[in-house]
């Protein structure tokens, strides 16, 4: 059930934006693109970045018994749309309580494609993202983010952290088999 992460929301609201608890950084938020400068009509990925305090996890976009999956709200210039976030593979957690959670530690890529109109007249585009996460450990702390990424606008492009897209590419689920982590067996990725 959602029951404990909605009571720590309540609980912990003046924690939610902060994302510090007993002086440490829970997770640092960051948007990363796969381009150096956006190409008119050409679609190109952003990846959000979130990189998690030892023992902290957040959640996959089906969290199982418990916890609440990350999300990216993007406000983008006119023109520009995006496509659904892809998910890499989770680690199945069992908690206290026989409550099993599909999860995130150490550091995740969550991928998305924007896709650019095929005018633009700016030099540049700001992309804006609000990502909202809740990362739990022996409990549980929302946290949020506004983040911003400028990019040239060109009329071609060279790859960008291309080491950092190939390894989150590795960690999406194969179109061929059911979601799997490593030594483990989380079954049917349910709704949503």
């Amino acid at each position: 059930m959602k029951f404990r992460a909605a009571l720590v929301a309540l609980a912990f609201p003046f924690l939610a934006s902060a994302q510090v608890f007993q002086g440490v950084t829970l997770v640092q938020p960051k948007l990363v693109a796969d381009t150096t400068a956006i190409v008119p009509g050409q679609p190109f990925r952003v990846g959000l970045v979130l990189k998690m305090a030892p023992t902290w996890h957040t959640y996959w976009q089906y969290a199982g018994d418990a916890g609440i999956p990350t999300r990216i709200d993007w406000q983008l210039p006119v023109g520009f749309g995006v496509g659904p976030i892809e998910w890499p593979l989770p680690e199945a957690i069992l908690e206290p309580g026989d409550i099993e959670v599909y999860a995130f530690g150490g550091e995740i890529m969550l991928l998305q494609t924007i896709r650019p109109p095929a005018n633009l007249s700016s030099a540049s585009v700001e992309l804006q993202a609000h990502a909202a996460w809740l990362v739990c450990a022996e409990i549980c702390i929302p946290g949020k983010a506004d983040l911003s990424l400028t990019l040239p606008v060109a009329k071609s492009a060279q790859p960008a952290n291309a080491e950092m897209f190939a390894h989150a590419a590795r960690q999406l689920p194969s179109p061929d088999a059911p979601p799997s982590g490593p030594g483990t067996s989380i079954g049917s990725p349910g709704p949503g």
